[in-house]
């Protein structure tokens, strides 16, 4: 059911018409849930998911820190400087984890 209709399913997880999802996107989702036990006062460093991405991929393919964080607003989270001031993180809620999880699950899976 779900692969004849990801795109409306897509639809209402983002509320957008058109809602496409990258590989780094998936990356990205995945790495959140990974940390998810990393998370203080609902924020997750832009940089502890760009680290977690990396590890897993070939030098020459490493991303940064500024397309994982466009990723994350491709997912419709919300980024935004941590109290610290200096760096950057992805602000992030139980039902947006609960998201992440069910994008997982039905809308994306990998072959």
């Amino acid at each position: 059911y779900l692969a004849r209709e990801r795109h409306n399913v897509m639809q209402m997880i983002y509320g957008r018409k058109q809602a496409r999802v990258n590989p780094l996107a998936y990356k990205t989702a995945e790495a959140i849930l990974r940390l998810k036990d990393t998370i203080e006062n609902g924020m997750l460093p832009t940089e502890s998911i760009t680290d977690l991405i990396n590890s897993t991929l070939d030098e020459r393919f490493h991303v940064t820190k500024e397309s994982v964080g466009k990723a994350a607003k491709d997912l419709g989270l919300t980024t935004k400087r941590l109290p610290d001031g200096k760096r950057r993180g992805v602000v992030l809620s139980e039902e947006d984890l609960a998201r992440l999880e069910f994008f997982l699950r039905n809308v994306f899976r990998r072959n």
